[in-house]
């Protein structure tokens, strides 16, 4: 759920919250996700949008936890970004991480721009070497009036390298 749905409430724990998570997602969502035939993905959020599950390396730790085919990690380059997350860690998650955003990996959650100054083969590399190579999506913030030429760069940038 959102940031604020999962936070660890004031003086909890987070063994506890995250044996708690666990729990529920054994009895309530791994089922589900089993009947249907879908994985369900953790995403990590920076520390501006939740204190549970900041870092991809946690998002994986608690898919390990939870042990079911049906959950996985989930890569976001702007949260990477926010809590400076090194993307070479991401080839030490082959197989547990199955989808991706992409954004800028600064606080302008922007789309991926030729101009912006970010490293994006390189990125782009890293996850690659997770195992997540078949689809990603962009989950950005357009910068000004003209989204769709924003979008247009960003899909001609990531295909370029891609």
């Amino acid at each position: 759920g959102s940031g604020k749905a999962r936070n660890i409430p004031e003086g909890g724990n987070y063994d506890e919250h995250l044996k708690r998570f666990a729990e529920v997602m054994n009895k309530t969502f791994v089922p589900l996700c089993k009947e249907y035939g879908i994985t369900l993905c953790i995403e990590s959020l920076n520390k501006k949008e939740t204190n549970f599950i900041n870092t991809v390396k946690e998002g994986v730790e608690l898919a390990k936890y939870i042990n079911s085919p049906y959950v996985a990690a989930h890569i976001d380059s702007y949260h990477m970004g926010m809590e400076n997350e090194a993307f070479e860690t991401l080839e030490n998650y082959k197989g547990i991480t199955k989808h991706v955003h992409i954004a800028a990996t600064n606080s302008s959650r922007a789309y991926p721009s030729y101009n912006d100054g970010i490293d994006w083969k390189h990125i782009i590399d890293c996850i690659k070497k997770s195992g997540c190579d078949d689809k990603l999506s962009l989950e950005a913030t357009a910068k000004n009036d003209q989204p769709w030429a924003e979008i247009k760069e960003a899909i001609e940038l990531l295909r370029a390298i891609v």
